[in-house]
């Protein structure tokens, strides 16, 4: 496998029939698991990213499940019903931008995550110093705090 290819999961129940994913830089040889099928883009008119955010789009789901053969408990999709999705095909430049874009909001995601899970974890601390009675409160800080909550009712 290489940076940029696609896996799409072949066989699953159907909720999660179709769930892909795309394959960052990784120096060492990797296999992928046999419910897989791996496949690539030319990417001077696909961007890896776009497509990657099509396939998980309600538009190429419905396609997915329209073609998906039921067994017990399980679906599938084969290399042919792949091919035959119909997708749209925007401009590079367009599908640049917004992978571009897709980018960004995953990086303020991972870093919005990074500061709830920080504050989280200073909260918990501060819940077992209170629950153990080593937090000092001021007079001031109650009234303050106690003026918050009554103007927070009032609204």
């Amino acid at each position: 496998m290489f940076e940029n290819d696609i896996v799409i999961n072949r066989v699953n129940s159907r909720e999660y029939l179709g769930k892909s994913g795309l394959i960052p830089y990784i120096e060492e040889p990797i296999v992928f698991e046999s419910n897989m099928m791996r496949f690539s883009v030319d990417t001077d008119i696909l961007h890896p990213t776009f497509i990657i955010k099509l396939l998980d789009s309600i538009y190429i789901k419905g396609q997915i499940l329209s073609c998906a053969k039921d067994a017990v408990n399980q679906s599938s999709i084969n290399q042919q019903d792949v091919k035959s999705f119909d997708i749209i095909v925007p401009p590079i430049f367009l599908q640049t931008q917004f992978a571009q874009i897709v980018e960004k909001t995953e990086a303020l995601k991972t870093q919005y995550q990074s500061s709830l899970q920080e504050l989280e974890n200073l909260y918990g601390s501060l819940s077992q110093r209170a629950f153990k009675g080593e937090l000092a409160v001021k007079d001031e800080d109650l009234l303050m705090a106690a003026e918050v909550k009554v103007n927070y009712k009032m609204k």
